[in-house]
């Protein structure tokens, strides 16, 4: 089942969806770094290498019929 418009209702900046697993009560939203996006410093606003990128996991509102959407996602450290 292909699940399209997942980027018009969440804001994912820097990471692109890779793939959408729907369960009977949970829909797990997988993404990746959008290679486009460069790691930037908030405080002095140079490009920054990455230090590590441990994977996290967001639970968000349900979203119709299952209970809770996960969204799985790669958090870069600078």
């Amino acid at each position: 089942m292909r699940i399209g418009g997942l980027s018009e209702l969440f804001s994912f900046a820097g990471y692109r969806i890779v793939d959408v697993i729907v369960a009977a009560d949970v829909v797990q939203v997988n993404l990746d770094v959008d290679r486009r996006y460069r790691l930037v410093c908030p405080d002095c606003t140079p490009t920054m290498g990455v230090n590590r990128t441990p994977l996290h996991t967001a639970r968000t509102l349900p979203m119709g019929t299952p209970r809770s959407v996960l969204i799985r996602y790669p958090a870069r450290h600078g």
